[in-house]
Protein backbone atom coordinates (compact mmCIF):
# COMPACT_ATOMS: atom_id res chain seq x y z
CA UNK A 1 0.00 0.00 0.00
CA UNK A 2 2.99 2.52 0.33
CA UNK A 3 4.84 1.70 -2.17
CA UNK A 4 1.65 2.21 -4.34
CA UNK A 5 1.22 5.47 -2.39
CA UNK A 6 4.46 6.76 -3.51
CA UNK A 7 4.31 5.73 -7.17
CA UNK A 8 0.62 7.83 -7.34
CA UNK A 9 2.93 10.84 -5.63
CA UNK A 10 5.69 10.41 -8.08
CA UNK A 11 3.55 10.42 -11.25
CA UNK A 12 1.11 13.46 -9.52
CA UNK A 13 4.63 15.41 -9.18
CA UNK A 14 5.86 14.48 -12.91
CA UNK A 15 2.63 15.80 -13.92
CA UNK A 16 2.93 19.19 -12.26
CA UNK A 17 6.53 19.59 -13.79
CA UNK A 18 5.13 19.28 -17.38
CA UNK A 19 2.54 21.56 -16.31
CA UNK A 20 3.84 24.44 -15.29
CA UNK A 21 2.58 25.20 -11.65
CA UNK A 22 -0.52 23.59 -11.39
CA UNK A 23 -0.90 22.47 -7.50
CA UNK A 24 -3.43 21.47 -5.17
CA UNK A 25 -4.97 24.75 -3.85
CA UNK A 26 -3.59 26.60 -0.77
CA UNK A 27 -4.76 28.90 1.78
CA UNK A 28 -3.31 32.44 1.75
CA UNK A 29 -3.18 34.05 5.20
CA UNK A 30 -5.81 36.87 5.82
CA UNK A 31 -3.96 38.87 8.47
CA UNK A 32 -2.29 41.92 8.01
CA UNK A 33 1.47 41.76 8.31
CA UNK A 34 3.82 45.14 9.04
CA UNK A 35 6.30 45.90 6.38
CA UNK A 36 9.44 43.62 6.21
CA UNK A 37 8.11 40.72 8.53
CA UNK A 38 6.20 38.81 5.63
CA UNK A 39 6.62 39.12 1.71
CA UNK A 40 3.40 38.67 0.84
CA UNK A 41 1.78 40.85 3.23
CA UNK A 42 -0.52 43.60 1.38
CA UNK A 43 1.91 46.19 1.00
CA UNK A 44 4.55 43.96 -0.49
CA UNK A 45 1.49 42.16 -2.71
CA UNK A 46 0.49 45.58 -3.71
CA UNK A 47 4.34 45.97 -4.82
CA UNK A 48 4.52 43.40 -6.82
CA UNK A 49 1.51 44.07 -8.42
CA UNK A 50 2.40 47.55 -9.26
CA UNK A 51 6.00 46.49 -10.69
CA UNK A 52 4.43 43.46 -12.61
CA UNK A 53 2.14 45.51 -14.91
CA UNK A 54 5.10 48.03 -15.32
CA UNK A 55 7.17 45.85 -16.00
CA UNK A 56 5.57 43.95 -18.63
CA UNK A 57 7.29 43.18 -21.86
CA UNK A 58 10.54 43.43 -20.77
CA UNK A 59 13.89 41.45 -20.19
CA UNK A 60 13.52 42.50 -16.44
CA UNK A 61 10.26 40.63 -15.87
CA UNK A 62 10.78 37.84 -17.88
CA UNK A 63 13.77 37.16 -15.63
CA UNK A 64 11.42 37.64 -12.34
CA UNK A 65 8.74 34.74 -14.23
CA UNK A 66 11.37 32.61 -14.14
CA UNK A 67 12.25 33.09 -10.43
CA UNK A 68 8.12 33.39 -9.71
CA UNK A 69 7.79 29.89 -11.35
CA UNK A 70 10.74 28.05 -9.67
CA UNK A 71 9.35 29.56 -6.02
CA UNK A 72 5.88 27.97 -7.82
CA UNK A 73 7.44 25.15 -8.06
CA UNK A 74 9.05 24.40 -5.00
CA UNK A 75 6.14 25.54 -3.10
CA UNK A 76 3.27 24.80 -5.29
CA UNK A 77 0.49 24.48 -2.08
CA UNK A 78 1.62 28.83 -1.69
CA UNK A 79 -1.19 30.53 -3.53
CA UNK A 80 0.91 33.96 -3.42
CA UNK A 81 3.72 32.27 -5.00
CA UNK A 82 1.36 30.91 -7.88
CA UNK A 83 -0.01 33.99 -8.24
CA UNK A 84 3.13 35.89 -8.70
CA UNK A 85 3.71 33.53 -11.31
CA UNK A 86 0.71 33.51 -13.37
CA UNK A 87 0.37 37.35 -12.87
CA UNK A 88 3.88 37.58 -14.61
CA UNK A 89 3.81 35.84 -17.33
CA UNK A 90 3.73 37.92 -20.66
CA UNK A 91 1.27 36.45 -22.67
CA UNK A 92 -1.91 37.64 -20.89
CA UNK A 93 -4.45 35.30 -21.96
CA UNK A 94 -2.27 32.43 -20.59
CA UNK A 95 -1.84 34.63 -17.14
CA UNK A 96 -5.47 35.06 -16.84
CA UNK A 97 -6.16 31.40 -17.22
CA UNK A 98 -3.81 30.76 -14.80
CA UNK A 99 -5.56 33.66 -12.56
CA UNK A 100 -8.45 31.70 -13.07
CA UNK A 101 -7.23 27.96 -11.86
CA UNK A 102 -6.29 30.09 -8.93
CA UNK A 103 -9.69 31.58 -7.84
CA UNK A 104 -11.51 28.34 -8.50
CA UNK A 105 -8.87 26.23 -6.10
CA UNK A 106 -9.57 29.00 -3.74
CA UNK A 107 -12.34 30.94 -4.31
CA UNK A 108 -11.60 33.85 -0.88
CA UNK A 109 -8.56 34.59 -2.77
CA UNK A 110 -8.08 38.56 -3.37
CA UNK A 111 -4.57 39.13 -5.81
CA UNK A 112 -6.33 36.17 -8.17
CA UNK A 113 -9.77 38.04 -8.64
CA UNK A 114 -7.73 41.38 -8.91
CA UNK A 115 -5.30 40.34 -11.57
CA UNK A 116 -8.12 39.07 -13.65
CA UNK A 117 -9.99 42.38 -13.07
CA UNK A 118 -6.70 44.42 -14.29
CA UNK A 119 -6.15 42.05 -17.13
CA UNK A 120 -9.90 41.89 -18.51
CA UNK A 121 -9.54 46.34 -17.82
CA UNK A 122 -6.31 46.45 -19.95
CA UNK A 123 -8.29 44.14 -22.77
CA UNK A 124 -11.38 46.77 -22.93
CA UNK A 125 -13.85 44.24 -21.04
CA UNK A 126 -15.09 46.22 -18.94
CA UNK A 127 -18.21 44.31 -17.76
CA UNK A 128 -15.80 41.11 -16.75
CA UNK A 129 -13.60 43.53 -15.37
CA UNK A 130 -16.00 45.23 -12.94
CA UNK A 131 -17.04 41.78 -11.80
CA UNK A 132 -13.77 40.45 -10.61
CA UNK A 133 -13.18 43.95 -9.15
CA UNK A 134 -16.22 43.70 -6.61
CA UNK A 135 -15.64 40.61 -6.41
CA UNK A 136 -11.79 41.23 -5.04
CA UNK A 137 -13.32 44.01 -2.80
CA UNK A 138 -16.50 42.04 -1.58
CA UNK A 139 -12.99 39.29 -0.11
CA UNK A 140 -11.12 42.02 1.24
CA UNK A 141 -12.42 45.49 1.75
CA UNK A 142 -9.77 47.22 3.80
CA UNK A 143 -7.02 46.56 0.77
CA UNK A 144 -6.82 50.12 -1.13
CA UNK A 145 -5.91 48.68 -4.53
CA UNK A 146 -8.83 47.47 -5.39
CA UNK A 147 -10.60 50.45 -4.77
CA UNK A 148 -7.91 52.62 -6.55
CA UNK A 149 -7.91 50.24 -9.60
CA UNK A 150 -11.77 49.83 -10.16
CA UNK A 151 -12.56 53.82 -9.42
CA UNK A 152 -9.35 54.41 -12.24
CA UNK A 153 -11.76 52.08 -14.28
CA UNK A 154 -14.81 54.23 -13.56
CA UNK A 155 -14.03 57.13 -14.14
CA UNK A 156 -12.45 56.10 -18.13
CA UNK A 157 -15.95 54.17 -18.74
CA UNK A 158 -18.87 55.60 -16.51
CA UNK A 159 -19.06 58.77 -14.72
CA UNK A 160 -17.06 60.59 -12.21
CA UNK A 161 -20.36 59.98 -9.67
CA UNK A 162 -19.15 56.24 -10.16
CA UNK A 163 -15.69 56.48 -10.06
CA UNK A 164 -16.07 58.86 -6.58
CA UNK A 165 -16.40 56.61 -3.30
CA UNK A 166 -14.17 53.83 -4.48
CA UNK A 167 -11.61 56.69 -5.23
CA UNK A 168 -11.93 57.74 -1.53
CA UNK A 169 -11.93 54.11 0.15
CA UNK A 170 -8.59 53.83 -1.95
CA UNK A 171 -7.46 57.15 -0.08
CA UNK A 172 -8.20 56.51 2.73
CA UNK A 173 -7.38 52.48 2.75
CA UNK A 174 -3.96 53.79 2.20
CA UNK A 175 -3.47 57.12 2.28
CA UNK A 176 0.50 56.50 1.52
CA UNK A 177 -0.23 56.16 -1.94
CA UNK A 178 0.18 59.16 -4.20
CA UNK A 179 -1.78 57.68 -7.36
CA UNK A 180 -4.70 57.09 -5.89
CA UNK A 181 -5.24 60.99 -4.73
CA UNK A 182 -4.00 61.61 -8.07
CA UNK A 183 -6.90 59.86 -9.59
CA UNK A 184 -9.51 61.20 -6.52
CA UNK A 185 -8.38 64.63 -7.37
CA UNK A 186 -9.31 64.65 -11.21
CA UNK A 187 -13.10 63.20 -9.75
CA UNK A 188 -13.26 66.32 -7.59
CA UNK A 189 -12.43 68.61 -11.14
CA UNK A 190 -14.99 66.37 -13.12
CA UNK A 191 -17.23 67.21 -10.42
CA UNK A 192 -16.71 70.97 -10.13
CA UNK A 193 -15.15 71.05 -6.62
CA UNK A 194 -11.97 72.49 -6.96
CA UNK A 195 -11.03 73.54 -3.57
CA UNK A 196 -11.28 69.80 -2.45
CA UNK A 197 -9.13 68.98 -5.56
CA UNK A 198 -6.66 71.18 -4.83
CA UNK A 199 -6.35 69.82 -1.41
CA UNK A 200 -5.61 66.76 -2.69
CA UNK A 201 -3.63 67.49 -5.52
CA UNK A 202 -1.19 69.04 -2.74
CA UNK A 203 -1.48 66.21 -0.28
CA UNK A 204 -0.30 64.16 -3.98
CA UNK A 205 2.50 66.22 -3.78
CA UNK A 206 3.49 65.87 -0.24
CA UNK A 207 3.39 62.06 -0.56
CA UNK A 208 5.45 62.03 -3.84
CA UNK A 209 7.09 65.55 -4.90
CA UNK A 210 9.17 64.49 -7.56
CA UNK A 211 5.69 63.05 -9.27
CA UNK A 212 6.04 64.88 -12.73
CA UNK A 213 2.03 64.08 -13.38
CA UNK A 214 0.87 65.44 -10.40
CA UNK A 215 2.80 68.72 -10.34
CA UNK A 216 1.51 69.59 -13.96
CA UNK A 217 -1.74 68.67 -13.25
CA UNK A 218 -2.07 71.21 -10.39
CA UNK A 219 0.13 73.81 -11.38
CA UNK A 220 -2.43 73.94 -14.68
CA UNK A 221 -5.44 74.02 -12.36
CA UNK A 222 -3.82 76.98 -10.67
CA UNK A 223 -2.92 79.07 -13.39
CA UNK A 224 -6.56 78.62 -14.68
CA UNK A 225 -7.81 79.80 -11.18
CA UNK A 226 -5.64 82.76 -11.84
CA UNK A 227 -3.16 81.86 -9.27
CA UNK A 228 -0.12 82.13 -11.61
CA UNK A 229 3.16 82.60 -9.26
CA UNK A 230 1.75 79.46 -7.69
CA UNK A 231 1.67 77.55 -11.12
CA UNK A 232 5.03 79.18 -12.01
CA UNK A 233 6.58 77.40 -8.90
CA UNK A 234 5.33 74.10 -10.01
CA UNK A 235 6.17 74.26 -13.43
CA UNK A 236 9.97 75.80 -12.46
CA UNK A 237 10.40 72.56 -9.73
CA UNK A 238 8.39 69.86 -12.58
CA UNK A 239 11.42 71.27 -15.28
CA UNK A 240 13.99 70.86 -12.48
CA UNK A 241 13.06 67.14 -11.82
CA UNK A 242 12.63 66.04 -15.35
CA UNK A 243 15.81 68.35 -17.44
CA UNK A 244 14.24 67.50 -21.02
CA UNK A 245 10.63 68.16 -20.31
CA UNK A 246 9.32 70.80 -22.98
CA UNK A 247 5.44 71.28 -21.29
CA UNK A 248 6.79 72.62 -17.76
CA UNK A 249 8.89 74.92 -19.36
CA UNK A 250 6.81 76.20 -22.15
CA UNK A 251 4.26 77.24 -19.55
CA UNK A 252 6.48 78.36 -17.15
CA UNK A 253 7.58 80.97 -20.05
CA UNK A 254 3.88 81.59 -21.08
CA UNK A 255 3.10 82.84 -17.37
CA UNK A 256 6.12 84.61 -17.21
CA UNK A 257 4.64 86.56 -20.74
CA UNK A 258 1.32 87.00 -18.73
CA UNK A 259 3.55 88.32 -15.62
CA UNK A 260 5.14 91.03 -17.16
CA UNK A 261 8.64 89.44 -17.03
CA UNK A 262 9.21 89.15 -20.88
CA UNK A 263 12.91 88.51 -20.58
CA UNK A 264 12.40 85.80 -18.39
CA UNK A 265 9.58 84.22 -20.64
CA UNK A 266 12.19 84.59 -23.62
CA UNK A 267 14.86 82.66 -22.06
CA UNK A 268 12.48 80.25 -20.77
CA UNK A 269 10.80 79.58 -24.40
CA UNK A 270 14.05 79.12 -25.99
CA UNK A 271 14.59 77.03 -23.32
CA UNK A 272 11.65 75.27 -24.03
CA UNK A 273 11.95 75.38 -27.55
CA UNK A 274 15.76 73.46 -27.54
CA UNK A 275 13.93 70.51 -25.79
CA UNK A 276 11.19 70.06 -28.83
CA UNK A 277 13.38 71.39 -31.60
CA UNK A 278 10.10 70.47 -33.87
CA UNK A 279 7.66 72.61 -32.58
CA UNK A 280 6.92 75.47 -34.55
CA UNK A 281 4.53 77.25 -32.12
CA UNK A 282 7.39 77.57 -29.82
CA UNK A 283 9.93 78.81 -31.92
CA UNK A 284 7.49 81.37 -33.36
CA UNK A 285 6.52 82.71 -30.26
CA UNK A 286 10.04 82.97 -28.53
CA UNK A 287 10.92 84.70 -32.21
CA UNK A 288 8.35 87.21 -31.87
CA UNK A 289 8.92 88.44 -28.40
CA UNK A 290 12.44 88.76 -29.49
CA UNK A 291 11.79 91.14 -32.11
CA UNK A 292 9.68 92.81 -29.45
CA UNK A 293 12.49 93.30 -27.05
CA UNK A 294 14.86 93.80 -29.91
CA UNK A 295 16.46 91.26 -29.08
CA UNK A 296 17.82 90.31 -32.44
CA UNK A 297 20.58 87.62 -32.45
CA UNK A 298 17.48 85.30 -30.49
CA UNK A 299 15.11 86.62 -33.30
CA UNK A 300 17.33 85.52 -35.80
CA UNK A 301 17.93 82.06 -34.63
CA UNK A 302 14.27 81.50 -33.02
CA UNK A 303 13.15 82.35 -37.08
CA UNK A 304 15.92 80.04 -38.58
CA UNK A 305 14.92 76.89 -36.65
CA UNK A 306 11.41 77.70 -37.68
CA UNK A 307 12.27 78.01 -41.19
CA UNK A 308 13.48 74.65 -40.64
CA UNK A 309 9.76 73.20 -40.60
CA UNK A 310 7.96 75.89 -42.37
CA UNK A 311 10.28 77.38 -45.35
CA UNK A 312 7.31 79.45 -46.31
CA UNK A 313 6.26 80.83 -42.92
CA UNK A 314 5.96 84.23 -43.60
CA UNK A 315 6.83 85.53 -40.64
CA UNK A 316 10.41 84.77 -40.59
CA UNK A 317 11.04 85.10 -44.05
CA UNK A 318 9.76 88.99 -43.62
CA UNK A 319 12.43 89.19 -40.75
CA UNK A 320 15.14 86.59 -42.25
CA UNK A 321 15.05 87.79 -45.62
CA UNK A 322 16.36 91.37 -45.26
CA UNK A 323 19.12 90.02 -42.87
CA UNK A 324 20.50 87.92 -45.75
CA UNK A 325 20.14 90.36 -48.61
CA UNK A 326 21.78 92.63 -45.77
CA UNK A 327 24.67 89.92 -45.52
CA UNK A 328 25.01 89.08 -49.14
CA UNK A 329 23.27 85.67 -49.05
CA UNK A 330 21.37 85.66 -52.24
CA UNK A 331 20.59 82.32 -51.97
CA UNK A 332 19.12 82.30 -48.54
CA UNK A 333 17.27 85.88 -49.33
CA UNK A 334 16.02 84.46 -52.74
CA UNK A 335 13.31 81.70 -51.10
CA UNK A 336 12.14 84.15 -48.81
CA UNK A 337 11.61 86.95 -50.40
CA UNK A 338 9.59 84.70 -53.00
CA UNK A 339 7.57 82.97 -49.81
CA UNK A 340 6.44 86.50 -49.03
CA UNK A 341 5.50 87.56 -52.53
CA UNK A 342 3.80 84.55 -53.57
CA UNK A 343 1.07 85.15 -51.13
CA UNK A 344 0.90 89.28 -51.19
CA UNK A 345 1.94 90.60 -54.42
CA UNK A 346 1.76 93.89 -53.09
CA UNK A 347 4.35 93.35 -50.67
CA UNK A 348 6.78 96.40 -51.06
CA UNK A 349 9.32 95.38 -49.05
CA UNK A 350 9.25 91.60 -50.97
CA UNK A 351 9.40 93.41 -54.46
CA UNK A 352 12.32 95.53 -53.31
CA UNK A 353 14.07 92.89 -51.66
CA UNK A 354 13.37 90.40 -54.84
CA UNK A 355 14.67 93.05 -57.35
CA UNK A 356 17.85 93.77 -55.47
CA UNK A 357 18.37 90.08 -54.79
CA UNK A 358 18.07 89.56 -59.00
CA UNK A 359 20.15 92.49 -59.97
CA UNK A 360 22.53 91.32 -57.59
CA UNK A 361 22.56 88.07 -58.98
CA UNK A 362 22.66 89.12 -62.23
CA UNK A 363 19.02 88.74 -63.62
CA UNK A 364 18.55 92.17 -64.52
CA UNK A 365 15.39 91.48 -66.48
CA UNK A 366 13.52 90.27 -63.62
CA UNK A 367 15.06 93.05 -61.32
CA UNK A 368 13.92 95.70 -63.99
CA UNK A 369 10.31 94.02 -64.08
CA UNK A 370 10.28 93.91 -60.38
CA UNK A 371 11.42 97.56 -59.73
CA UNK A 372 8.65 98.76 -62.20
CA UNK A 373 5.74 96.66 -60.05
CA UNK A 374 6.92 98.73 -57.24
CA UNK A 375 7.16 102.14 -58.97
CA UNK A 376 3.64 101.06 -60.30
CA UNK A 377 2.76 100.35 -56.41
CA UNK A 378 4.20 103.31 -54.91
CA UNK A 379 5.09 105.74 -57.40
CA UNK A 380 7.18 108.30 -55.30
CA UNK A 381 9.61 105.18 -54.64
CA UNK A 382 12.92 106.71 -54.69
CA UNK A 383 14.75 103.60 -54.40
CA UNK A 384 12.89 102.59 -57.87
CA UNK A 385 13.56 105.96 -59.76
CA UNK A 386 17.20 105.30 -58.67
CA UNK A 387 17.40 101.52 -59.55
CA UNK A 388 15.73 101.76 -62.82
CA UNK A 389 17.56 105.06 -64.05
CA UNK A 390 20.63 102.70 -63.18
CA UNK A 391 20.11 100.31 -65.05
CA UNK A 392 18.59 101.94 -67.45
CA UNK A 393 21.43 103.76 -68.24
CA UNK A 394 23.79 100.75 -67.65
CA UNK A 395 22.00 98.39 -70.50
CA UNK A 396 21.29 101.33 -72.93
CA UNK A 397 17.32 101.07 -72.15
CA UNK A 398 15.93 104.43 -73.61
CA UNK A 399 14.61 106.95 -71.18
CA UNK A 400 11.72 107.78 -73.10
CA UNK A 401 10.31 104.97 -74.65
CA UNK A 402 10.33 103.92 -78.48
CA UNK A 403 7.04 104.99 -80.30
CA UNK A 404 5.97 105.41 -84.17
CA UNK A 405 2.84 105.39 -86.33
CA UNK A 406 3.39 101.84 -87.23
CA UNK A 407 4.56 98.88 -86.25
CA UNK A 408 7.25 98.47 -88.40
CA UNK A 409 8.36 101.95 -87.65
CA UNK A 410 8.55 100.79 -83.80
CA UNK A 411 10.38 97.62 -84.73
CA UNK A 412 13.38 99.59 -86.89
CA UNK A 413 14.07 101.78 -84.37
CA UNK A 414 14.61 99.07 -81.20
CA UNK A 415 16.45 97.03 -83.94
CA UNK A 416 19.04 100.54 -84.65
CA UNK A 417 19.21 100.79 -80.74
CA UNK A 418 20.35 97.54 -80.53
CA UNK A 419 22.95 98.52 -83.46
CA UNK A 420 23.99 101.00 -81.77
CA UNK A 421 24.70 99.20 -78.83
CA UNK A 422 26.25 96.00 -80.63
CA UNK A 423 28.72 98.60 -82.32
CA UNK A 424 29.94 99.83 -79.34
CA UNK A 425 30.29 96.53 -78.04
CA UNK A 426 32.35 95.46 -80.41
CA UNK A 427 34.93 97.65 -79.74
CA UNK A 428 36.27 95.88 -77.06
CA UNK A 429 34.38 92.43 -77.96
CA UNK A 430 35.21 92.02 -81.63
CA UNK A 431 34.29 88.40 -82.19
CA UNK A 432 30.56 89.42 -80.66
CA UNK A 433 28.14 87.99 -83.08
CA UNK A 434 24.73 86.23 -82.91
CA UNK A 435 20.98 86.86 -83.69
CA UNK A 436 18.41 87.52 -81.54
CA UNK A 437 14.75 86.75 -82.16
CA UNK A 438 12.04 88.06 -79.90
CA UNK A 439 8.46 87.37 -80.05
CA UNK A 440 5.80 90.66 -78.52
CA UNK A 441 2.48 90.39 -77.41
CA UNK A 442 0.60 93.90 -77.84
CA UNK A 443 -3.12 94.94 -77.05
CA UNK A 444 -5.73 96.56 -79.18
CA UNK A 445 -4.76 99.71 -77.86
CA UNK A 446 -0.39 99.41 -78.18
CA UNK A 447 0.80 98.69 -74.88
CA UNK A 448 3.31 95.72 -74.71
CA UNK A 449 2.04 92.87 -72.70
CA UNK A 450 5.16 90.22 -72.88
CA UNK A 451 8.10 89.65 -74.77
CA UNK A 452 9.39 86.06 -75.46
CA UNK A 453 12.91 85.62 -76.62
CA UNK A 454 12.66 82.83 -79.42
CA UNK A 455 16.61 82.54 -79.89
CA UNK A 456 19.15 84.30 -78.66
CA UNK A 457 22.97 83.44 -79.91
CA UNK A 458 24.10 86.08 -79.05
CA UNK A 459 24.93 85.85 -75.39
CA UNK A 460 25.88 88.88 -74.12
CA UNK A 461 23.71 90.78 -71.01
CA UNK A 462 24.02 94.47 -72.18
CA UNK A 463 22.23 93.01 -75.42
CA UNK A 464 19.90 91.12 -73.96
CA UNK A 465 18.67 93.58 -71.27
CA UNK A 466 18.82 96.63 -74.32
CA UNK A 467 16.75 94.41 -76.79
CA UNK A 468 14.48 93.11 -74.15
CA UNK A 469 13.37 96.17 -72.13
CA UNK A 470 13.67 98.79 -75.17
CA UNK A 471 10.80 96.22 -76.65
CA UNK A 472 8.88 95.69 -73.29
CA UNK A 473 8.56 99.83 -73.14
CA UNK A 474 7.89 100.85 -76.42
CA UNK A 475 4.41 102.27 -77.71
CA UNK A 476 2.67 100.54 -80.68
CA UNK A 477 -0.16 102.66 -82.61
CA UNK A 478 -3.71 101.39 -81.42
Amino acid sequence: MKLFHFWYLSAWVGLLILQGCASVPGRAGTAEQADGQDPYSVSSMTRFFVEIEKGLGTDQLRSKNLAYEKECRTDPHNPNKRFLYAFSLEDRSQAWAELSKVSKLQEDYYWAYLGMASISDGWGIYDQAENNYQHAIAIRPKIAIGYGRYGKMLLKTKTWQDALPYLEKAVANDPREMVYKLDLARVYRAAGRDRDAMDVYQKAIETDPDSLETLHEYASMLWKSNEREKALALFVRAAEIDPQAFEPRYQAAQILAQLGRKDQALEAYIDACARRSTDTVCWATAAELAGELNRDEQARIAYEKLLIFEPDNLAACKYLGPLYLKAGDLEKALPCFKAVYAVEKNNLDALSGLAKVYEQGGEISRAIDLYQKLLALKPDSSEAHHALERLFVQFHVLADPISAGSPEEVFSKNREQIAKVYRMLLKDRPRLAGHIHLMVTVDDVGRVEKVSVVRNTVGDMVIDVCAIWNMRRSKFPQ
